[in-house]
């Protein structure tokens, strides 16, 4: 039987989003194949199994740790797409804030070589001026 949930746990799966599987090495396509039809895979081998079976118990047993295994499986699967997802949140929520020192930084150099006037402060020397006389 293929054991992707341990695979999963053992961090062999791996996540290859739009990737086309020619340009994988064997392994990683054996994986990805795996990983993608494993549910298939398990459906198919309790089928199998089931026909061979004449005692009924034995058969609702099967199925039960079989439907319980593949509970498990899809629950890693779950935890896998969520950590990818948080890792990309991670990295664009670094990347906005690199973006925001970035322009910080560059809007503090422009305030550096750019006289910025005050009106404020020039209309009270302009009153300062014309109070004097």
């Amino acid at each position: 039987m293929v054991d992707v949930l341990g695979s999963c746990q053992q961090g062999l799966f791996r996540d290859f989003g739009n990737h086309h599987l020619s340009n994988l090495d064997s392994q990683s396509r054996v994986e990805f194949l795996r990983a993608r039809f494993s549910g298939t895979i398990i459906k198919s081998e309790v089928l199998l199994e089931l026909k061979d079976e004449k005692n009924e118990s034995l058969r609702l047993q099967k199925e039960k740790i079989l439907t319980g295994k593949m509970r498990l499986q899809q629950q890693a699967k779950n935890r896998a797409a969520a950590e990818i997802a948080s890792r990309k949140n991670r990295e664009a929520n670094l990347q906005r804030q690199r973006d925001r020192a970035a322009a910080r930084r560059a809007l503090e150099e422009l305030e550096k070589n750019v006289a910025v006037d005050d009106w404020h402060k020039t209309y009270k020397d302009f009153l300062t001026l014309i109070n004097s006389k």
